[in-house]
């Protein structure tokens, strides 16, 4: 899954204010490192191995590594692996940000509160 908070727009209006490209990239990479325990809390069945924020593109995302643990089969095993177990279009859809939904949205909201705690 990669999670990206914000346009390009967005974090130059944010951080791109002072001049210190350092600071800039340790103040986003504190806002993305919240996303990976928020993850776990709203998702249980997603199991975490690996988050890295990147920096490579426009605009600043985050790569996330796990595995999705689907329960109650009835063929075969009962708990397996299984991304359709545990990425419904329902479960997409509230962790995606769609501009009429924004501040429901969780991923958009957790990187707002943190952002509000970070300035």
């Amino acid at each position: 899954i990669i999670f990206q908070c914000g346009d390009k727009d967005f974090w130059e209006d944010v951080f791109m204010e002072t001049d210190k490209e350092k600071q800039n990239k340790e103040n986003i990479c504190k806002i993305y490192n919240t996303l990976p325990e928020q993850l776990q809390k709203e998702m249980p069945d997603f199991k975490l191995a690996n988050a890295v924020v990147h920096f490579d593109e426009a605009s600043p995302h985050m790569h996330v590594v796990g595995v999705s643990v689907g329960r109650g089969f009835k063929r075969s095993l009962e708990t397996k692996v299984s991304k359709r177990s545990v990425f419904t279009p329902k479960t997409l859809e509230e962790m995606q940000t769609p501009e009429n939904a924004r501040d429901n949205r969780l991923m958009y909201r957790t990187c707002s509160e943190e952002y509000a705690r970070s300035r």
